[in-house]
């Protein structure tokens, strides 16, 4: 029994991968990476061959009611579907698989076992959903990963190292979870990321300077955790970043000039820190900041001139705010129309 292998279905270039004594033969097992078409070719006494019917390797996977074949599934979005439970390992077994969006749903648990065999799988949102337990060490079995979303979950325990081994990944975020410890400044291995989200956790001790040497970086968000120190300058040094969100930490020091300096920065958000010092010019007169709040703070000084011609709107605290410091806060940026005209009559006067 001659077991052939092709690509397609009429067995055209096929090529022979086994020959059998049996056809009790169990041994041989077929891989189950791609998709090949199979036959057998029977020899008679006198030579001549005959074959099979032509059978396509594939499995379907009975998944939340729907069927799956395991080789030519490549994405799968069930988000926001009421899924209850915990995750199928059945979904660990879709050996082509690169994009599964699960989130907004209602599942629990963790990562089952099975998942570290998604060698190609690209995209993993799993955001808002009850999912408990820490990210195990074998994340970095997702070879080939790029954006891993994990937000608003009940995710406990700290970074593993082997997160970091992800040299793919492009997105990360795992905020509004309960993670712990502190951000390593093995942060560098991860060379494309662009979007780093761990707002709203417990993470402790200093920022890593390290987050400096990701060139690609663009978007920034350490906030609400329980971070020290000061702000490393080396994170000016991303020169790509758009928005740098360290607010509701316990840090301190004074604004690194690096950071001024960020060409495309538009968010800046510092507030509720214990930041020191003067508030830079270059934050009112060099950048086109949307978004600028360094409110609940201790600094010392301000050019309240610079601030008040830097053309932001002053009376929208929501994206402009610099309250609660250790300087006497400006007044003509809030005043309204109707006073100055009443103040410029009486100058005149």
């Amino acid at each position: 029994y001659e077991v052939y292998q092709s690509r397609v279905a009429e067995m055209s270039g096929r090529i022979k991968l086994k020959t059998l004594e049996s056809n009790n033969d169990t041994l041989f097992i077929l891989p189950m990476d791609s998709i090949y078409f199979y036959q057998i070719g029977i020899k008679d006494y006198w030579g001549l061959e005959s074959y099979s019917n032509v059978i396509k390797g594939d499995f379907l996977l009975e998944i939340w009611h729907k069927e799956y074949s395991i080789l030519s599934t490549k994405e799968i979005d069930l988000s926001s579907m009421k899924l209850f439970g915990e995750i199928p390992s059945e979904l660990g077994l879709l050996a082509n698989l690169e994009i599964l969006r699960l989130q907004n749903n209602f599942l629990k648990g963790g990562f089952p076992e099975s998942f570290w065999n998604l060698k190609r799988l690209r995209l993993l949102n799993l955001s808002n959903n009850n999912l408990n337990g820490s990210i195990q060490d074998k994340i970095n079995e997702l070879v080939s990963l790029e954006e891993l979303w994990l937000s608003r979950n009940q995710l406990s325990g700290e970074l593993p190292y082997q997160i970091y081994l992800l040299s793919n990944l492009t997105h990360l975020n795992i905020s509004e979870n309960h993670i712990t410890g502190s951000l390593s400044e093995s942060i560098s291995r991860l060379s494309k990321l662009e979007y780093l989200n761990l707002w709203n956790n417990q993470l402790s001790g200093f920022i890593p300077p390290d987050i400096g040497s990701l060139s690609k970086l663009e978007f920034l968000s350490l906030g609400g955790n329980q971070l020290v120190g000061d702000i490393p300058p080396e994170i000016g040094n991303a020169k790509r970043l758009r928005s740098i969100a360290l607010f509701e930490n316990d840090l301190s020091g004074a604004i690194p000039v690096s950071l001024t300096e960020i060409p495309g920065l538009q968010y800046l958000g510092l507030f509720d820190n214990n930041f020191q010092g003067n508030i830079s010019n270059n934050l009112m007169n060099a950048l086109d900041l949307s978004y600028l709040r360094l409110n609940k703070n201790r600094f010392s000084t301000i050019n309240q001139d610079s601030m008040c011609t830097s053309g932001y709107d002053w009376r929208n605290f929501i994206f402009y705010d610099v309250s609660d410091n250790g300087f006497e806060n400006p007044s003509i940026c809030f005043q309204t129309d109707e006073m100055l005209k009443i103040q410029s009559s009486v100058y005149k006067k």
